[in-house]
Order: C-alpha cells, then sequence, then structure tokens
C-alpha cells in the first residue's frame, strides 16, 4: 500500500515540474489521496482506484476546456491527482485499475537486478501480475500510514518542488 505522503508528493512534485502553480499541484495532490477514503467503507481498492474512470474524468476535462477555455485547469489537476493514485497502487501490490474493463486486479512488478561476477549483468524485470479482483468488505485493515523510507522520498521531493518556486527564474 502505498502511503499517503508519497500519494500527495509524487502528483505535487510532477505538476511543479511541469511548471504548474502551487495551487493546482495542491489541488492535484489532495485528489490523489481520495481514492483511499473507500476504506471508511470497509473494502479498500475499489472502483476508486480505476486508472480507467479517473482517464475517463481527465479526457472530459480536456473536452471541457476544448469547448469552454474558461474552464479551470483544476479539472484536470484533479484527474491527475487521481491517476496518479492508481498507478503507484498498481507498483505496491493489486489493484483493480482496469475497472470496468476487467473485473481483474493487477499488480506491476518494475525492478533493476544487478549481479557482480566477473562482470557486471544488469537485468531489467518488467512483470505484470493478474488475479480474479477480491472486492470483499473487510473487518480489519493493518497498513503502514508514514515508512521511513516513504517520509524520506515524499521530503525530498516536496523541497525540490518548493525551491522551483522559492529561486528566481
Amino acid at each position: 500500500m502505498t502511503e499517503p505522503a508519497l500519494h500527495f508528493s509524487v502528483p505535487f512534485a510532477l505538476l511543479s515540474v511541469a511548471g504548474a502553480d502551487p495551487v493546482l499541484c495542491s489541488l492535484a495532490s489532495v485528489s490523489a489521496i481520495l481514492p483511499d477514503l473507500d476504506v471508511f467503507v470497509g473494502i479498500h481498492r475499489s472502483c476508486t482506484h480505476s486508472v480507467v474512470l479517473h482517464g475517463l474524468f481527465v479526457m472530459l476535462g480536456t473536452l471541457m476546456r476544448a469547448i469552454d477555455p474558461n474552464v479551470s485547469y483544476a479539472v484536470l489537476a484533479i484527474g491527475i491527482g487521481l491517476i496518479s493514485h492508481g498507478l503507484l497502487d498498481v507498483v505496491t501490490g493489486y489493484s483493480p485499475v482496469l475497472w470496468p474493463l476487467s473485473r481483474e486486479e493487477f499488480s506491476v512488478i518494475v525492478r533493476l537486478q544487478v549481479t557482480f561476477r566477473s562482470s557486471v549483468e544488469f537485468r531489467p524485470v518488467l512483470e505484470v501480475r493478474r488475479r480474479p479482483s477480491d472486492q470483499q468488505r473487510f473487518v480489519f485493515l493493518e497498513a503502514a500510514l508514514i515508512t521511513a523510507e516513504g517520509l524520506i522520498v515524499s521530503a525530498i521531493l516536496m523541497a525540490l518542488s518548493l525551491l522551483r518556486w522559492s529561486s528566481p527564474p
């Protein structure tokens, strides 16, 4: 399970690098935490984690903006935050990112294995795993809200983002 600090800091940093203003970055980041509110109804990683649904939201926002330029970029920022949530979760475990197109949950394994022998060998691994969706209510959910790694990565991403706005162009 990706922790809330990472869900917040990753879209914040990405949009910051893309040149978005702090308000849009913050809006996307708060939106990125919203899919985990499904825990309050006793189900986690439910349809709220669907990249398909969130992608449709982004496409609708893009279409609305194309029709009427007065439509705020906020709609797109919210969609980007929501999509980032599903993408982060799918690399940390199983998630129904393709719901409703698929009733399966997916997990993506990405790593670079390095072997030191007489020469150095690099072996990239990209594996997509899938299993039937098991959307049952839980009675008990145990998850780390903060880890040392997540806290450090989030702090670095946020510091770099904030430095971008504080330094002269």
